[in-house]
């Protein structure tokens, strides 16, 4: 003879039939999963929802990828930076020899002029490393 037990749902409170002899059930109403444990005539209910355990683990993994694409971000910039400096320091340094060794040739068609020209595109290269997508 199969023994019924009532019980209710911790989730909804709903009353739920189920077999004395069974280890789990779902209730009816709201999906809810029950471990039943059976010791020593007193049972205790526990509801495990196993779609918010896979929702928080979802989160979880979200967050980890969020706080690498951060990181990732961080390094880009920092690169971003120094090339900036070290392309700035030679612009400066290009335009300064050019100009001056132009004036001190005399010769206003001096190619010594082009340095001024080679910093300048150092500076373009500049701005271009900042307007540019970060990928």
């Amino acid at each position: 003879m199969v023994k019924i037990i009532s019980v209710k749902c911790p989730e909804c409170n709903a009353s739920i039939s189920i077999e004395d002899n069974r280890k789990e059930c779902f209730c009816q109403y709201c999906g809810t999963k029950i471990i039943i444990d059976d010791g020593s005539t007193m049972h205790t209910y526990r509801k495990i929802d196993e779609a918010r355990i896979k929702e928080a683990e979802a989160h979880l993994k979200e967050l980890e990828i969020k706080e690498r694409e951060q990181i990732s971000k961080e390094r880009r910039k920092m690169f971003k930076i120094k090339i900036s400096l070290v392309l700035g320091i030679i612009g400066a340094i290009m335009m300064v020899i050019g100009f001056l060794g132009g004036e001190a040739s005399g010769n206003s068609d001096s190619s010594i002029y082009g340095l001024a020209f080679v910093g300048l595109f150092c500076f373009l290269a500049i701005s271009y490393i900042w307007m540019s997508d970060d990928k």
